[in-house]
């Protein structure tokens, strides 16, 4: 690895450029605190679907364009079963994350791997047509629905609600900031601390040498 140091500097200079934005920015277009709070939550959630499509780059050298639309049909389903049912979100959520993990399986195993192979640009043109296929079901699925079901409250997981300026934020606010930064310190106690983390590293830094390791790079290869 390298030392200490060089990963310090590449970490700032990572860091640095974002900061100066945002720096920037607040001094151009002064916003409310809650306005800056709401932004800082939805951008989590953008920079979840970045890192994603980061690490299938790096493991596969695709970009892949249904990387947002992956989960949307289930967690539109999941939505809709809480609305216009007595499950409740606690039981939901964790069968609605089971199931959308079980669903990108599928589309790998089905899709994905079959293009191993291919050109990458055969890959992405795939996924571009996978990102439809998704993003159609997640919008027909709420057209099978009573209109009066859609508009029921959704229900709030942790109770309790902050008003920071001229913005509310409820208790399903605090569950995403609490998974965003879960996810984040998971994925790389994974990547950095365990085999399997160590295996997609060197998979994605050195297919060849890592082939050689017996480790299975299938896709990282292809021109």
């Amino acid at each position: 690895p390298p030392p200490t140091g060089r990963r310090g500097g590449r970490r700032a200079a990572a860091i640095t450029p974002a900061l100066v934005l945002v720096a920037a920015a607040t001094l151009v277009w002064p916003s409310p605190p809650g306005v800056v709070v709401q932004g800082a939550l939805v951008g989590s959630l953008t920079a979840l679907t970045a890192l994603g499509l980061a690490l299938v780059w790096r493991a596969k050298r695709v970009v892949n364009f249904a990387q947002g639309d992956l989960g949307a049909p289930v967690a539109v389903a999941t939505v809709l079963v809480v609305l216009a049912s007595p499950v409740p979100l606690v039981v939901a959520l964790p069968l609605g994350l089971l199931v959308a993990i079980a669903s990108g399986l599928r589309v790998d195993w089905i899709v994905v791997r079959r293009f191993d192979r291919s050109p990458r640009l055969v890959v992405t043109v795939a996924t571009i047509g996978l990102a439809q296929l998704l993003a159609g079901l997640a919008i027909l699925l709420p057209l099978r629905v009573d209109p009066a079901v859609l508009a029921r409250p959704f229900p709030v997981l942790v109770p309790g609600d902050v008003l920071l300026g001229s913005v509310r934020f409820d208790g399903n606010d605090l569950l995403v900031l609490v998974t965003v930064v879960a996810s984040l310190v998971a994925l790389g106690w994974i990547l950095r601390r365990t085999r399997l983390g160590l295996a997609i590293r060197a998979s994605a830094q050195r297919p060849d040498r890592a082939s050689t390791l017996g480790l299975s790079v299938r896709g990282t290869q292809a021109a």
